[in-house]
């Protein structure tokens, strides 16, 4: 998957669309098999799958590459 960030913002008149990327160009990010499966329940919360049921998760428990 490739992937950036657009993040708009403002401070009373002024206003810009800031992008995140790397060094120009899209994130690069895939899953690995094995790994929990997590998706954004639309509010503040991360959801993992692939459980009985639903359970939501601290965002800062979230693991990364460094975990593994």
């Amino acid at each position: 998957m490739r992937w950036y960030l657009e993040l708009e913002w403002s401070s009373g008149r002024r206003h810009d669309v800031l992008r995140v990327d790397d060094q120009g160009k899209p994130f690069r990010t895939s899953g690995k098999e094995g790994r929990p499966l997590y998706s954004w329940s639309g509010s503040d919360e991360w959801e993992r799958e692939g459980l009985d049921g639903r359970r939501t998760l601290d965002i800062s428990k979230v693991p990364t590459e460094d975990d593994s």
